[in-house]
This record gives C-alpha cells, sequence and structure tokens, in this order.
C-alpha cells in the first residue's frame, strides 16, 4: 500500500506523493464508517475527518464504561 519515497524525485512529485497517500488514507477511513455506502461518498474530506473524531471519541467513551463496569462486577 505505501510506495517508497524516492529522494531523487522532484519535490512536486513527492508533493503528490505524499497527497495520493493521505487521499487513500482518508478513502480507507470512509469504508470504516459504519454509514450506507451513497451517504459516505457525499462526505467531503472535513466532514469525514470530523464523523470519525465523534466516531472514535464515542467508541473511546464507553469502552472506559465497560471497563469501570468490570472493575466494580470484579470486586
Amino acid at each position: 500500500m505505501f510506495t517508497r519515497f524516492d529522494a531523487s524525485k522532484s519535490t512536486k512529485g513527492a508533493s503528490k506523493l505524499r497527497r495520493d497517500l493521505i487521499n487513500a488514507e482518508i478513502a480507507n477511513l470512509r469504508d470504516l464508517l459504519p454509514l450506507p455506502p451513497s451517504t459516505r461518498q457525499r462526505l467531503s474530506q472535513l466532514q469525514l475527518m470530523a464523523l470519525v473524531c465523534v466516531y472514535v471519541r464515542k467508541a473511546n467513551y464507553f469502552q472506559q464504561g465497560k471497563d469501570a463496569d468490570v472493575l466494580n462486577v470484579s470486586r
């Protein structure tokens, strides 16, 4: 998936490679969201990143609550 960076390429080429890698990762994130495909495709990159952040925060919050419940039950 990752393309090796070639230092002999021009700065313009390196910038394009970096953008392409970023765009590929954003596409991967888009595919991971639990939304219908038609909805995911309409999201801008900014909207997508905001939704990913909300999803991760929510997952962490509920995981912390689950961990606290396990500690209370085991006592």
